[in-house]
């Protein structure tokens, strides 16, 4: 296996053609985290492609393997809801996202509308933690009734929680989404959603040698469980 980065737009969209597929010994290509267009997907040419943790605009002419960002997202705040939060708001998740971030902001609008809640949006800033952390201290400025923040991932959680740190999980609750090393050092640790990516891997590996092996096979999509990993950012809102 070799591996090479691909370059991408800012729609995470590739930009050019991998160097290494100028080698002829490539037989098929594990492609992570991208968005392949029409025009993207017929760029990489006609191996076997495998889309790890990734979207296509026609999704059905090759594998897949993604994570269920809607059922994580939902249990997590399921989970805040569990705990007596009834205003929640989601932050980092604007309606224009990559098509993994506005899943987990259906799983939050799933769970929120099962509960019979509003939804509550702060996602000015998605691609900068920093300015999604201010943002989400304004929102708490004009509205207190917030008590409790679902990240759109673990980065924009730890942002938001630098800054009321001492706040949560006693007056704010908050969850993140991935579980990067950063989560379980942070003091508090924070609560997240994790999938496992090495399994996800092992597995995309083993499809991308069937679907060489076998080409003419149906495309189809493997969806990997999210877990909810219950640490020391959560509990029950401020009375």
């Amino acid at each position: 296996m070799r591996l090479d980065c691909l370059a991408v737009d800012e729609h995470y969209q590739p930009t050019e053609i991998p160097r290494m597929m100028t080698d002829r010994e490539i037989t098929g290509l594990l492609v992570l985290g991208a968005y392949l267009s029409v025009e993207s997907a017929q760029m990489l040419g006609q191996q076997p492609i495998v889309l790890v943790d990734g979207y296509a605009e026609e999704p059905g002419h090759m594998i897949r393997i993604v994570s269920d960002n809607v059922g994580g997202v939902a249990t997590a705040t399921g989970r805040l809801i569990e705990f007596g939060h009834n205003v929640i708001a989601f932050v980092g998740a604007p309606p224009d996202a990559f098509p993994s971030i506005l899943e987990w902001r259906r799983g939050y609008e799933e769970a929120m509308a099962g509960a019979g809640l509003d939804t509550c949006y702060v996602d000015e800033h998605h691609n900068n933690p920093a300015k999604c952390a201010e943002a989400a201290a304004d929102a708490l400025r004009r509205s207190p009734s917030i008590t409790a923040f679902a990240a759109a991932n673990d980065e924009v959680a730890l942002a938001l929680l630098g800054s009321p740190h001492d706040r949560v999980p006693g007056e704010i609750s908050l969850v993140g989404f991935d579980d990067i090393d950063e989560a379980k050092a942070a003091r508090p640790r924070l609560d997240t959603v994790a999938v496992d990516k090495a399994a996800m891997g092992r597995l995309a590996a083993t499809l991308l040698r069937h679907r060489i092996d076998h080409p003419n096979d149906p495309a189809f999509t493997v969806t990997q469980k999210a877990s909810l990993i219950n640490r020391d950012t959560s509990g029950p809102p401020r009375r």
